[in-house]
């Protein structure tokens, strides 16, 4: 993964990278700690309405399915992965123009352990 450096004024400045496959092929700027988590994710069929990594903690925004399915991911496979951690917030809310979106919400420190975890589930469910 990328480290942050420090600017001309000394200032710590994050690497983004741009993600072409967000926002329906328009794609957006990114933390580049994030990518992983967010491919991950959008491979499960979800798409990222959003991410954050602001240096203590990181949240990635989705939506992507009904009610079942959304609580699903959220409550049952991703909750069970990390469970273990803690400061980790899951949550579901209804926004009427997209429908159903999740949060996972977690202490920075958290992002490698969290995208692992979700990146061998997806590999061992396309197997």
């Amino acid at each position: 993964m990328p480290d942050d450096f420090c600017g001309p004024d000394g200032a710590l400045v994050n690497k983004t990278t741009f993600m072409h496959e967000l926002n329906d092929g328009v794609g957006a700027t990114v933390d580049a700690r994030m990518v992983p988590i967010i491919k991950f994710l959008n491979r499960l069929g979800v798409r990222t309405v959003s991410s954050r990594f602001d240096g203590e903690f990181a949240e990635v925004v989705f939506t992507g399915g009904d009610f079942r399915t959304m609580t699903d991911l959220l409550f049952n496979h991703l909750k069970s992965m990390t469970d273990h951690l803690d400061g980790i917030h899951l949550e579901l809310n209804f926004d009427s123009l997209i429908g159903y979106t999740g949060v996972i919400d977690f202490r920075a420190e958290h992002l490698d352990d969290v995208s692992s975890r979700v990146g061998v589930w997806l590999e061992l469910i396309h197997k």
